[in-house]
């Protein structure tokens, strides 16, 4: 029998070769932070059932059908409206960006640290660089 777990993994190393599905995070902020609130929202497990899928489509379904989370939880966190929370859920979900056991796609994942790394090497570049008040300087 083919576990959770096991299926899960699949799709996980399939995600290593598909660079593609990071492209609509790059200049979206919406999805940032989804990816990012999806991090944070619990996750449980259904009672689990054998899963009898073939195809990866059906296989990834099956996956998400046997997992309960907030939805309003994840709405909160990712800053958006209630109304919008499902569309942006759907949207990461079928770029197989965040996965059903409360991770997210692994290179999304070191996209985010770069980014975050960009910033923060900006930011103490900018601070370096701003002239020290008068009282700063004895």
């Amino acid at each position: 029998m083919t576990t959770f777990g096991d299926i899960l993994a699949e799709f996980k190393k399939l995600a290593l070769g598909e660079a593609e599905n990071i492209v609509p995070i790059m200049d979206n902020e919406t999805l940032v932070n989804g990816l990012i609130a999806w991090k944070s929202v619990k996750v449980t497990y259904k009672q689990l059932t054998e899963c009898t899928e073939t195809d990866d489509t059906a296989r990834w379904e099956w996956l998400w059908k046997n997992v309960d989370f907030d939805m309003t939880m994840f709405a909160t966190v990712a800053g958006v409206k209630a109304q919008d929370a499902s569309s942006l859920f759907f949207r990461l979900k079928g770029l197989r960006l965040i996965y059903p056991d409360g991770t997210i796609n692994v290179l999304a994942k070191q996209y985010l640290q770069a980014q975050i790394m960009t910033k923060i090497r900006s930011a103490t570049k900018t601070s370096r660089e701003k002239p020290q008040p008068e009282s700063a300087k004895s």
